[in-house]
């Protein structure tokens, strides 16, 4: 993790006006004194940029990767682990129309993180 640079979620997410279709979700420790560690996050970052074949750019405490479906759409995420350690952030955007398949990476970005 200490040779992954640091980036800020406008330089790695920023605004694309061809992208307006949006899901995600929060998974967030429940008790106070619980925190997902750095290593969790590390091993995390790997799984999935394995997952969606190297398509991805990772940095200390985030991921972003894309996935093209079988039809040619294609969908990017944003997934990080905030600042505090107690919560991981998923957000999945896509062009018109592509709902289903942003619900699907979503899903699926879930279960690799439930999986870790």
């Amino acid at each position: 993790p200490a040779h992954l640079p640091q980036k800020d979620r406008d330089q790695m997410w920023p605004e694309d006006l061809d992208m307006v279709t949006y899901v995600g979700l929060r998974v967030e420790c429940l008790r106070d004194i619980d925190i997902f560690t750095i290593a969790f996050f590390v091993f995390f970052q790997s799984r999935l940029a394995v997952a969606v074949d190297r398509k991805a750019v990772l940095w200390k405490g985030g991921i972003k990767a894309v996935r093209t479906d079988e039809t040619g759409v294609v969908v990017e995420s944003l997934v990080e682990l905030t600042k505090d350690g107690r919560a991981v952030d998923v957000i999945v955007r896509g062009s018109n129309g592509s709902k289903r398949q942003c619900q699907s990476f979503l899903t699926y970005i879930d279960d690799v993180l439930m999986q870790t």
